[in-house]
């Protein structure tokens, strides 16, 4: 089950999209305004956008810039832009702005749950590829941590040997003769 939002001013588009949505399993929320969109991306995080073109007070690109902006990652947020508008002009600057698809009104269900189950998809399978990057990672540092622990106490014995060196040598006191554990130990 997604969290999908829906953001666009046409209020029955807006409930017929989200009655869909949630008879597919997705819990949903919508908003008529970019503002609305704003406070819905700000409390809820969403993993599915679908935004109108258009909106009475912005546009679904300042919605998508909105997103790129709160330092939201293209692989955590599914976008569809929703719109009138065929024209390759716009579809290429909402996908060349960060959107996943392009739906073009009206809307034909069949294709909208088609791509939101192929884009959820693709975005499960980025999270599990992260995961296990993740996980390789961690075994890496753990390894790097294990060798430089090892040169750091190579490093202390070394030190440690060449100290009692110098000090039978130059100084010809012998650690081990000179210095009494028993008077410092207390038993």
């Amino acid at each position: 089950m997604a969290k999908v939002l829906i953001i666009d001013d046409d209020k029955a588009l807006c409930y017929d999209m989200s009655q869909s949505v949630a008879e597919w399993g997705h819990e949903v929320r919508t908003a008529e305004t970019a503002t609305g969109g704003f406070t819905a991306l700000d409390d809820w995080r969403p993993d599915v956008v679908l935004c109108d073109l258009n909106l009475p007070d912005g546009s679904g690109m300042d919605i998508m810039r909105y997103i790129n902006s709160i330092g939201v990652e293209a692989s955590d947020v599914t976008f569809l832009f929703i719109s009138t508008e065929p024209a390759a002009r716009a579809i290429t600057d909402a996908l060349n702005l960060g959107a996943d698809d392009y739906l073009v009104k009206p809307i034909d269900y069949g294709v909208m749950k088609a791509r939101i189950n192929g884009l959820l998809r693709k975005q499960e399978k980025y999270a599990v590829e992260f995961d296990n990057l993740t996980g390789e990672t961690a075994a890496i540092n753990g390894v790097k941590f294990a060798a430089v622990f090892t040169i750091g106490f190579f490093i202390l014995g070394i030190t440690s040997l060449a100290l009692i060196y110098w000090f039978k040598s130059v100084l010809g006191i012998n650690l081990f003769d000179d210095v009494h554990f028993r008077d410092v130990l207390p038993f």
